[in-house]
């Protein structure tokens, strides 16, 4: 397959080739999670060439966040902001797609306003300076209808689709995870009982999207590779699990399974023998087509990939390279991520959010594939 080929997912959306903008937060929404001028500035200058864009980590709750600085979809003022920016994607013709997620027990902490969520209080990965009640059966319910109202609003707003952040520590992750759930009830125990939560999320957004669409919609969900607050020696078994997650899932109404990872096309050894990565969660995947992410840079690159998986994602090389898309897809020129000093007026240049310039600064060398 080819990188310039469109691709139909099985709503009937049609990308107008290969390549997703993965997700990257750009950590410069207004204090409410409205869109900002820098925002809608740096895709902009980003969404011409690309299939699709996806952008991350819209908060489902305010409750559910995470961080300052991110999107809000908790609530119908974020519409207007949303559109603004979905139209200055789209008018590129690039399909837009927004990231939900909850953050659970990763939630921005307030001990004076109220207490955080947690899957399981048995868990050692919460912090002990930290209050948390574990989520209710009630709580659960109001979460589900939660991401159904942020659905509702990504429609509004004129999206193409939604993908569930089940990866980076975020709720369906702890959900997902034995060293996250010890529960006790039909949420936990072993690997059927812990994707209850992402399974039952994904079918209701699914009827969601069917009631309040009549176009095609897209739903995909993010995954992480490997859980990488795990040891090394333990992280093999984490990819096994991710493994048979997916098997799982495939027999949900997705339309793409989006992996998160720092190399797709590096080789894991398991059992004792040298396997490809990305041929073992696409041998998994059947029925739901997987996009790869992770370390792709030059068309190579790309191409490797391609050859496992029918999409691919990136989001690194957008930072120094805006029209990246456009250079894989021409193959016109040697991708190379020059060495520059990291000005503000070089920042201007390239049109990247101040805060996100910050990180970009302190994690130069990552961003610049050194």
């Amino acid at each position: 397959m080819s990188v310039e080929e469109s691709f139909e997912l099985k709503c009937g959306l049609v990308l107008r080739n290969r390549l997703f903008f993965a997700p990257i937060s750009t950590l410069s929404c207004h204090l409410g999670g409205e869109i900002s001028e820098e925002d809608l500035e740096f895709y902009d200058m980003r969404s011409s060439s690309v299939g699709a864009v996806v952008l991350a980590s819209a908060y489902v709750s305010q409750k559910g966040k995470a961080y300052e600085g991110g999107i809000g979809i908790s609530h119908n003022r974020h519409i207007p902001g949303l559109n603004k920016l979905v139209r200055t994607i789209k008018k590129q013709g690039a399909k837009a797609i927004v990231q939900v997620y909850h953050g659970g027990a990763m939630t921005l902490y307030n001990r004076d306003i109220r207490k955080s969520f947690c899957v399981s209080k048995g868990s050692q990965n919460l912090n002990p300076t930290h209050l948390y009640d574990e989520l209710t059966l009630v709580t659960i319910e109001q979460i589900y209808q939660e991401y159904e109202e942020a659905v509702v609003r990504a429609i509004s707003s004129g999206f193409d689709g939604v993908e569930i952040h089940a990866a980076s520590n975020y709720l369906p992750f702890q959900f997902m995870s034995p060293n996250w759930n010890h529960r006790e009830d039909s949420y936990g125990g072993d690997l059927k009982g812990r994707l209850k939560f992402t399974k039952e999320l994904i079918s209701r957004l699914k009827r969601c999207i069917d009631k309040h669409t009549s176009s095609p919609f897209a739903l995909g969900i993010r995954l992480s590779e490997v859980d990488t607050s795990l040891e090394a020696e333990e992280q093999d078994q984490s990819f096994k699990t991710t493994l048979l997650t997916i098997q799982e899932l495939n027999d949900l109404p997705l339309d793409y399974i989006h992996m998160a990872s720092s190399d797709c096309l590096e080789e894991v050894q398991l059992e004792g023998r040298t396997y490809s990565k990305s041929s073992l969660l696409t041998t998994m995947s059947q029925s739901v087509p997987l996009i790869m992410c992770g370390g792709l840079l030059k068309k190579a690159d790309v191409v490797a990939a391609l050859a496992h998986s029918p999409l691919i994602s990136a989001c690194r090389p957008f930072i120094f390279l805006p029209n990246w898309a456009g250079d894989i897809l021409t193959g016109a020129k040697e991708i190379v991520i020059e060495e520059r000093a990291l000005t503000g007026v070089v920042r201007q240049e390239l049109r990247v959010p101040r805060i996100l310039w910050k990180s970009v600064k302190e994690s130069k060398d990552w961003y610049m594939y050194k």
